[in-house]
């Protein structure tokens, strides 16, 4: 679970199937000391929820505002209050996905993409920021992908100055769209593997009502990071040690191996003979097809040299 020694009382996990996923650190990066940063390894196509848990004594506020965001969209803002905050057992919220009304939501889903060339769908380039904007289609309208916010899942949490249960009617965006493919060009020198898609429509039962916020401050008092990746994309980014290449079969101990190992080994062995074989035929042929020396007399110094006109 990610925890911040600057908010202490406040947990963060992401779960699938009731288990949270193991989390990982980079050594070689350092967090401010309002943020934690955690890399997971995504699996494909499963739902997951995020955990977030508030114990006693997290706030001295009205309470805290979690600010939900996946692949740079806002899906939900959760709320505990003081009394919540301060009650002995702990109070937990569980964001299981993209809320389409009161009592129903879309689920969250880990989602491999698939990269080409080139895309059907027109691409554009954000010069102001310099970043690869990838504009996808969705049933509802046109939803961009910040491309550079793909690929991770954060949480931001708020002090409130006041929080008052309000009887307006709770407003939903729409449901990003999928992302199934993204260019070649877009995520060069990326370690991208999934996005989040959203699953099947579940009703969560009850209801959801409004709750007017007022922020002591406009920036978070805490943002927790969870960047999702393949396993693979973990190990070549070092987050996960690579696993290391086992011994040659000539080192190994003879109880380590097996009838399949013997067998490689015997295929070695012979290749060798063979080996050592074919070249000491090329040196006999070598030496057999040189001309062999011949002695040359040299005149003494006692033989006289008689030059005839």
């Amino acid at each position: 679970m990610a925890i911040l020694k600057s908010l202490p009382g406040v947990e963060v996990t992401v779960e699938v199937d009731g288990e949270p996923l193991d989390e990982y650190e980079d050594k070689t990066s350092t967090d401010d000391f309002d943020t934690v940063t955690r890399y997971i390894e995504a699996p494909n196509d499963r739902d997951f929820e995020i955990i977030i848990v508030t114990s006693a004594g997290a706030t001295r506020g009205a309470g805290l505002e979690y600010q939900i965001i996946v692949d740079g969209n806002v899906s939900e803002e959760l709320v505990t209050t003081h009394d919540q905050c301060f009650n002995r057992d702990p109070h937990t919220w569980v964001s299981v996905g993209w809320p389409i009304s009161s009592s129903s939501y879309r689920t969250y889903k880990f989602n491999r993409f698939s990269t080409c060339e080139s895309l059907d769908h027109p691409k554009l380039c954000d010069w102001a920021s310099l970043t690869w904007i990838l504009q996808v289609e969705s049933a509802t309208k046109h939803q961009p992908h910040d491309i550079n916010k793909l690929g991770c899942i954060e949480v931001h949490v708020y002090h409130l100055l006041s929080s008052t249960r309000s009887g307006g009617e709770l407003e939903f965006e729409d449901v990003p769209s999928d992302v199934a493919d993204l260019s070649e060009q877009s995520t060069k020198g990326k370690s991208l593997t999934h996005t989040i898609a959203f699953g099947e429509t579940v009703d969560k039962g009850g209801g959801s009502y409004a709750v007017e916020t007022e922020y002591m401050s406009d920036d978070p008092i805490a943002s927790f990071k969870f960047f999702y990746r393949s396993r693979e994309a973990l190990k070549a980014e070092l987050i996960i040690p690579r696993t290391p290449s086992p011994p040659p079969l000539e080192e190994r101990g003879i109880e380590t191996l097996g009838q399949n190992d013997i067998a490689d080994l015997q295929k070695q062995l012979k290749a060798a003979k063979e080996k050592m074989e074919a070249m000491a035929k090329i040196k006999n042929e070598e030496q057999s097809d040189s001309p062999r020396p011949r002695k040359v007399a040299r005149p003494s110094a006692e033989q006289e040299v008689i030059e005839l006109d």
